[in-house]
């Protein structure tokens, strides 16, 4: 009988974010079709959200564990000083003496693995400020304890930056240059990692790309429905800003045609920072007292829900730039509200960047006149990001498919 190749997921986020779980569950699907034998288990903020399943284990990341399950400050900062010293050690090969039982199994699991594989994200980025500097380095420590497996590392899909300050780039860059794939999920990453000279890498799409298109009965509304997605970004200053130009365009777009907005909650995690049901509640009461048709919240809360919701609305204004990428999959045409390059860089893959604007310049004006265009094309819309979604599928599965195959190969012959 064949030894059980052990993998590892070091990386994923909580439950609570959908457009993570997607890239998460395209992943899984990957690995089962090229190990179905293998032994898996992931490491997530949040494991006691997950299902429980026989097909992997679930347990903290070594971030959450030392910093998002305890809020007793005295606690974090003893884990995190466990955290550095097993580190140390780790290095030097000493590591004789368990500091931590939960910590010492956490760390074993990267010693143990065969093949560790890093879900895609958009995190190996920061903003101004103390505690973006702390949250990048916690991410970056999620790689760094990978050499101390002697397994394949890879890195699937994911966003480089952008960074609040050079040296913190070219620091994250080193911390990804001993993984043996690096691979970038859009255009303008890919460059940055070039730049940075990060080893092994490789441009390919966000795996919540591979999410196929189901065959449900639509429950179209008779009049035309735009689906909106908002997430909290910028200060408060500037959010509120950017929530009026918002507000401010959809009501100047319904008065020009006779449709219902769709308001869609994507993430509802106020403990991580991501409130879009309060910023929700504050638009819909603002979009109403300009007069505009406002359908019921609805909250895509899994994935079964998210692919009805997005299914069934005939254009989206998405900020979650994960609710454009699952309207995208079940043909639904959006306009996309960028706040990085992250989104940028997807919209072009979807043959969509003439329906990205910046959330810097947005106004009431350009945002009618995206949105009427949209409106008019929405027919062939559908068809380029069909055929573009399709083609996506076809390419990188194929291509993820032999990456998988080709490592478990190595592994059965040494």
């Amino acid at each position: 009988m064949k030894k059980k190749l052990k993998i590892l997921i070091p990386n994923a986020t909580s439950p609570l974010n959908l457009g993570d779980q997607v890239m998460l569950k395209e992943l899984l699907k990957l690995l089962k079709s090229t190990h179905g034998n293998g032994e898996i288990t992931i490491h997530s903020t949040d494991p006691h959200l997950y299902k429980q399943n026989a097909q992997y284990r679930v347990d903290h990341t070594l971030y959450s564990w030392a910093v998002f399950s305890n809020k007793n400050p005295l606690v974090r900062a003893m884990r995190m000083y466990k955290l550095f010293l097993e580190y140390i050690l780790n290095r030097i090969n000493f590591n004789k003496i368990i500091f931590d039982k939960k910590l010492h199994k956490l760390i074993n699991d990267y010693k143990r693995a065969d093949l560790i594989v890093y879900v895609g994200n958009g995190y190996v980025r920061s903003q101004k400020g103390i505690k973006q500097a702390l949250n990048l380095f916690m991410l970056l420590v999620l790689f760094e304890f990978s050499r101390f497996s002697n397994g394949k590392k890879i890195a699937a899909p994911m966003s480089f930056g952008p960074f609040a300050y050079s040296w913190q780039e070219k620091i994250a860059g080193l911390f990804l240059n001993h993984l043996n794939i690096v691979s970038a999920r859009e255009e303008i990453s890919y460059k940055r990692m070039q730049k940075n000279n990060i080893k092994n890498i490789i441009l390919s799409s966000d795996h919540a790309l591979f999410l196929k298109r189901k065959s449900l009965k639509k429950k179209r509304n008779a009049r035309f429905v735009l689906g909106f997605t908002i997430r909290k970004w910028f200060g408060e200053k500037r959010q509120s800003e950017l929530e009026d130009k918002i507000v401010n365009g959809l009501a100047a777009f319904s008065k020009l045609n006779d449709l219902l907005l769709q308001p869609i909650i994507q993430v509802d995690a106020p403990e991580y920072g991501d409130n879009d049901v309060d910023i929700m509640k504050e638009i819909v009461i603002k979009l109403k007292l300009n007069g505009c048709k406002v359908l019921p919240v609805k909250n895509a809360s899994d994935l079964k829900n998210a692919i009805t919701i997005y299914s069934e609305i005939d254009l989206l204004l998405g900020m979650r730039m994960h609710s454009n990428i699952i309207a995208a999959t079940q043909g639904t045409p959006f306009v996309a509200l960028s706040y990085e390059h992250k989104t940028e860089g997807i919209t072009k893959q979807l043959g969509m960047e003439e329906y990205s604007i910046n959330c810097e310049v947005i106004n009431e004006d350009n945002l009618v006149a995206l949105l009427t265009k949209a409106h008019q094309n929405k027919s062939i819309l559908r068809k380029i990001i069909t055929s573009r979604v399709s083609n996506i599928q076809n390419k990188e599965q194929e291509r993820w498919s032999k990456i998988l195959k080709e490592y478990k190969r190595m592994y059965y012959d040494n």
